[in-house]
């Protein structure tokens, strides 16, 4: 399923969000990020859930 992302650049932390199928706006859990030096293969944010919980969230291409 394909969804759009946003990020919002609060005090220390950068705070991800994504759109779910309801089309709400969630944040996604710090600790499942991976670091912004882990590129995916398409250079695209991944987010993977499963049975509900989100589970691992790799940014992408993007440079810190």
């Amino acid at each position: 399923m394909k969804t759009q992302f946003r990020v919002s650049r609060a005090q220390d932390e950068d705070q991800w969000f994504y759109l779910t199928k309801e089309n709400k706006w969630k944040r996604i859990r710090p600790d499942i990020i991976h670091p912004l030096e882990e590129h995916t293969p398409t250079h695209q944010p991944v987010l993977f859930i499963w049975a509900d919980p989100e589970v691992w969230f790799w940014v992408g291409g993007i440079d810190g």
